[in-house]
């Protein structure tokens, strides 16, 4: 026997860590890479200034204009030869005029020309494939070494900050896994290379040094101090009238709003970034800026303002042509949008254009990625065998191009596929070949991963022990890694089975620890959920004020976060307590509001699920009522019950578990005022589409609905006989009411025959 009600079962089997929607530090590979791989040094408009001034000598304009050149073959064309012979000329003929400072510039463009070729290597993948991107940045890294010697030797400040600039950044490169050892490096390294441009006075490449440093704390969870040092970086653009730098460090800062949880800023620093990209010309950044504002939208569950930017910034990569990969997390992004949106028709058919796309034009790793969207798709229709095969060839496709980590995430899909079609043992062999990958290549980010796949199956069995052991493991690998927020998260997992094997005081403890943690870093998700397990574990020990009193904290702090799904499902606690604690009028209320929030977010499944909510709840709002009242409000508690039907019809292109939910709900009603014969027609629908979606749960719950309405029309041995099978398909441990239900009317018709 579970030592607690449902609720903290619910806590313990909550959204693992790495699913949350934030905070957004999950999107920041795509947030800040564009500036770690895709920048150059923006030195077009200081060179064509040379190359256009009649009074400076015909060799030195000669050899501006390959510098110009040399850019505009990196930004404009992603063509690294052009980029690399053009920049070596300039570099050897400034090397021939002994001038320094332009020496310096050049070399940094041979070497962003080396750090893209080594990400082009990484990209097409193959045999070898990582072994030769990382012969092409160590070779870069040896030239910058001997570049650095000259200047240190010259004692030119300037040069030597450039290098070293150009070390950290080919050391952030070569960082394959977030080890705090070398993160910690690269911050003192390129703090060096800031500290030297600030004496001599270059604002510019200062500038460039602090977004560098910016993106380097914001791995290392120093948000504040990321936040300080981006503002800096803007200030220093605007100092040097750097417009192309203004734009990346604008981005930059709506980034840090948006890890403080304040979208509208960080959407609006966005537009100016986006705004300065489009006046500059910088096409490959505005298509950039686009998706990273659909991913600020996503963060929030808010498909429809994230669509319409995926799709522009899509469109925009496709006319670059050489921006590989980008169009791949545009669908991607488009895929989740039209989930979030309830469509699911149409984020299937987003996903397998993709895939048909990417394989027309022979770009395996944009295949592998359009998959992994079809996998999603098919899962949130409930259709794991499709999903499964989606799956495979996701796995395939990053085996064809030895994409080791990318071949890990694959295995965690197909274990995802196998848990949700309960089978386990499937599930652990898929989730145990991700953690030998990432056990193999040091990466404890990628083994934490493949640990919470496992945990996942261990909740499954409710094999407590295992939970645990694993959520220990994973605590320890979060503080390894310096991560206090995921951390926290799994502690609360620990919490949640201390809470139902009767540990109290440990559990509170620990989820009050969490809290800590959580506030420390400013996740107020995170700290949400934290108050959401308090919640629970008050209503579990019968505390109805304070349950309430956390779950109306848990609700703040997703209102503040700004995600209104999370707060939508804040609003349904705190309506499930006031049901269980028997304040039906309070239970309606809040239901009504989690609908609202629901409809404002356009979610679809959302919008289904609370319109059940209020359903049940004014059901148990009418069982106090008498007389007319009672006739008002189970028109009341009808009328969501029918719109949750008309909705989920629009979710998928077949009958879905939404629909047999909202049909169960409807027969409830129906029966509730003896319309047997209606109430029957709808429970028996809802128990065909449970049974061919193989959901044996969701069969219990119907079939004791069908038993009810024989009973109450006096068949006793058909509710007797659907009543049994009800028993055999309920899994006491989850399904309890249910299965109470069955046994009370099984005692009923056994006992006390009706006539």
């Amino acid at each position: 026997k579970r030592a607690v009600g449902p609720a903290a079962a619910a806590q313990a089997r909550g959204p693992s860590w790495q699913e949350r929607a934030g905070p957004p530090g999950a999107m920041e590979p795509n947030a800040t890479r564009a500036f770690r791989r895709r920048s150059s040094d923006e030195l077009a408009e200081k060179y064509s200034a040379i190359a256009d001034d009649d009074s400076q000598a015909k060799e030195k304009r000669e050899v501006a204009i390959l510098m110009v050149s040399a850019e505009q073959c990196l930004n404009d064309q992603g063509d690294v030869d052009g980029a690399q012979d053009q920049a070596t000329k300039a570099y050897d003929a400034y090397v021939k005029s002994g001038d320094l400072s332009a020496q310096a510039d050049a070399m940094r463009l041979i070497i962003h020309a080396q750090r893209l070729r080594a990400d082009l290597a990484t990209y097409g993948g193959g045999s070898g494939a990582e072994n030769k991107a990382a012969e092409i940045v160590d070779a870069a890294e040896k030239k910058v070494r001997e570049t650095l010697k000259r200047f240190k030797d010259a004692g030119n400040k300037r040069g030597v900050g450039a290098m070293t600039l150009s070390l950290a950044e080919l050391m952030d490169d070569k960082r394959k896994f977030e080890d705090p050892d070398e993160l910690r490096h690269l911050h003192q390294t390129v703090s060096e290379a800031r500290a030297l441009f600030k004496e001599v006075g270059d604002k510019k490449m200062e500038g460039l040094a602090l977004l560098l440093l910016t993106s380097t704390l914001y791995r290392r969870h120093q948000r504040d101090e990321a936040f300080l040092e981006t503002e800096a970086a803007l200030a220093c653009f605007r100092a040097a009238g750097d417009k192309k730098g203004e734009s990346k460090a604008l981005h930059l800062l709506s980034y840090a709003y948006m890890v403080r949880n304040e979208l509208e800023d960080a959407i609006r620093y966005a537009q100016e970034a986006l705004a300065l990209f489009r006046e500059e010309g910088m096409r490959f950044f505005e298509a950039f800026e686009l998706s990273v504002m659909a991913e600020y939208y996503l963060s929030q569950r808010r498909g429809r303002d994230a669509l319409p930017l995926a799709e522009d910034a899509l469109e925009l990569f496709g006319e670059i042509g050489f921006a590989k990969g980008w169009s791949a997390h545009c669908y991607e992004a488009m895929v989740q949008a039209h989930i979030y949106r309830g469509e699911e028709r149409k984020a299937l058919s987003t996903a397998k254009e993709a895939v048909d796309q990417f394989q027309e034009q022979n770009d395996r790793r944009s295949v592998a990625v359009a998959w992994r969207s079809v996998v999603s798709s098919h899962m949130v229709a409930g259709e794991m065998d499709e999903a499964l095969k989606a799956a495979e060839e996701a796995c395939s496709a990053t085996q064809d191009i030895g994409d080791a980590r990318g071949e890990a995430f694959a295995h965690l899909d197909i274990a995802l596929v196998h848990l949700s079609a309960g089978s386990l043992d499937l599930a652990v062999d898929q989730a145990n070949e991700a953690l030998e990958i990432f056990v193999s290549s040091k990466d404890r980010m990628g083994e934490a991963i493949a640990l919470n796949r496992l945990n996942e199956v261990n909740l499954a069995r409710y094999d407590d022990a295992a939970v645990v052991q694993i959520s220990t493991e994973q605590r320890a690998i979060f503080q390894e890694l310096e991560d206090k927020s995921r951390a926290a998260s799994v502690q609360l997992t620990i919490a949640g089975i201390d809470s139902m094997e009767g540990r109290h005081d440990d559990a509170m403890a620990l989820a009050e620890e969490s809290l800590e943690w959580f506030q420390e870093v400013k996740d107020k998700e995170g700290e949400g959920r934290a108050y959401n397990f308090m919640a629970q574990f008050h209503a579990d020990n019968e505390e109805y004020e304070a349950a309430v009193e956390k779950a109306k904290e848990m609700r703040e702090c997703h209102r503040e976060f700004g995600d209104l799904s999370l707060e939508a499902r804040a609003c349904a606690v705190l309506a499930e307590y006031h049901m269980q604690f028997d304040h039906p009028a309070d239970a309606v209320r809040a239901a009504r509001e989690a609908l609202t929030l629901a409809k404002r977010a356009m979610d679809k499944r959302e919008i289904v699920t609370y319109n059940l909510l209020v359903s049940t709840a004014q059901l148990d709002f009418i069982a106090k009522e008498q007389g007319a009242a009672v006739g008002k409000g189970i028109e009341k508690a009808l009328r969501p019950a029918r719109e949750a039907l008309t909705v989920s019809k629009a979710i998928t292109r077949g009958k879905n578990s939404l629909m047999a939910q909202s049909l169960l709900q409807i027969a409830t009603v129906q029966s509730m005022c003896a319309r047997s014969n209606e109430a029957m027609s709808s429970a028996r629908e809802a128990l065909e589409i449970f049974e061919a979606v193989g959901d044996k749960s969701a069969q219990a719950d119907a079939l004791i609905v069908v038993a009810e309405v024989h009973y109450m029309v006096g068949q006793q041995e058909k509710a007797l006989e659907n009543a049994s099978r009800c028993l055999e398909l309920a899994d006491p441990r989850m399904d309890g009411r249910t299965v109470k239900r069955a046994q009370d009317l099984i005692e009923k018709v056994k006992g006390k025959p009706r006539l």
